[in-house]
C-alpha cells in the first residue's frame, strides 16, 4: 500500500541554470564558514564540456566553470586534503575523452592536478567513468575512487591514493 506521502510530488527549491549539452552528476561543497554560500558543481557531458559551479540559487557561476574538458563524466568533493601543511577542500572530475582525473581546489576552483592525473594508462579499457573521493577517518587520508566506462564484468580494480 502506498500513502498519500509518497504520491505528492517533490518540488524542486531551486533550479540550476542551463549548460550548454548534457548536464549530469551533481555534488554539493559546503562553505563551512557560511553555509550561505555553498556551491553545486555539475559536469556537462560533451567533447567540448565542462565542470559547472552553481549557487544555492542555482545561478552559474561563471568566474568558477571549467571549460574546455574532453567528456568531462563525474564529479565529487572532498574536505581538507592537507597541501603545504594546510587543509584544502577539493573537487575531482573525471575527463574520459583525455583519460585523466582532474582536481580542483575549492572554493575557487584553482587546478591542483598540473594538467590531470591519468589513469588507467596503457590498459586496453581506459575511459574513466565514476568517481568518488573517501577520507579514512582514522589517519585522514584522502583515497580517489575510479570506475571505468566499460570493462569486464567481475573483478575490476578500481582505485588510486589522491593523498597521504
Amino acid at each position: 500500500m502506498v500513502s498519500a506521502e509518497a504520491e505528492t510530488p517533490l518540488e524542486p527549491v531551486a533550479i540550476t541554470g542551463k549548460v550548454r549539452y548534457d548536464s549530469d552528476d551533481p555534488a554539493i561543497w559546503v562553505n563551512r564558514a557560511d553555509p550561505s554560500k555553498s556551491l553545486v558543481l555539475g559536469t556537462d557531458k560533451h567533447e567540448d564540456g565542462a565542470l559547472y559551479v552553481f549557487d544555492l540559487a542555482g545561478r552559474v557561476i561563471e568566474e568558477k566553470c571549467v571549460r574546455g574538458l574532453v567528456r568531462p563524466n563525474n564529479v565529487d568533493v572532498e574536505y581538507g586534503l592537507m597541501l603545504q601543511g594546510k587543509p584544502v577542500d577539493i573537487a575531482a572530475v573525471t575527463e574520459r575523452g583525455r583519460r585523466m582525473v582532474r582536481l580542483y581546489r575549492l572554493p575557487d576552483m584553482t587546478p591542483l592536478d598540473n594538467g590531470g592525473i591519468r589513469v588507467f594508462d596503457g590498459e586496453a579499457l581506459d575511459e574513466p567513468m565514476g568517481i568518488a573521493l573517501y577520507k579514512r577517518s582514522r589517519d585522514g587520508n584522502i583515497y580517489l575512487i575510479v570506475s571505468r566506462k566499460e570493462g569486464p564484468k567481475k573483478g575490476v580494480p578500481l582505485g588510486i591514493p589522491a593523498a597521504r
